[in-house]
């Protein structure tokens, strides 16, 4: 069997957890993805048992890291996802995928707050969020839904055919 959209194969994106719901692909990478869209996936925040973690980070860590001395973080805007969309870090805007990417985060849904002279990061989910969330299939899986049920709900409009 495989996945098709429209005749085609698809490009089965996956990641471990999301932050209770997957993103449309035009939001993490470029270019839409008609089969790759946001869908519910409200088990990854239960059965995930890391599904929240933190980092932390002195100020000359995020100096550093973002090449500013001022570092006044402010984010702007998130997407509908609960991701951040953009960060202002020292008066230059980021992507939540570069504050991902550039600190190691394990997700662009994060929050942070400053105390004691350090920066924490608390993070909801892990991985880019395209596509199917391992956990989530899991726990559909286990609440008795078929495979084909799970990968239609993280795959719209997708058709399992016989190959």
């Amino acid at each position: 069997e495989a996945m098709t959209y429209q005749g085609e194969y698809i490009s089965a994106m996956f990641f471990s957890s999301s932050n209770g719901k997957t993103v449309n692909c035009e939001d993490y990478f470029n270019g839409k993805v008609a089969y790759l869209k946001a869908v519910d996936s409200h088990w990854d925040l239960t059965i995930d048992p890391k599904n929240t973690r933190q980092m932390t980070f002195t100020k000359s860590e995020l100096e550093s890291k973002f090449s500013c001395e001022n570092l006044n973080f402010n984010i702007i805007a998130y997407k509908k996802s609960g991701r951040v969309e953009t960060l202002s870090v020292g008066g230059k805007n980021y992507s939540g995928r570069e504050v991902r990417e550039k600190l190691g985060l394990p997700s662009s849904s994060f929050t942070i707050d400053y105390a004691n002279g350090k920066y924490t990061f608390t993070t909801k989910g892990s991985g880019h969020g395209v596509g199917m969330s391992q956990y989530g299939a899991q726990a559909m899986a286990l609440d008795g839904a078929s495979y084909k049920d799970i990968l239609n709900h993280y795959y719209t409009g997708i058709e399992i055919v016989n190959n």
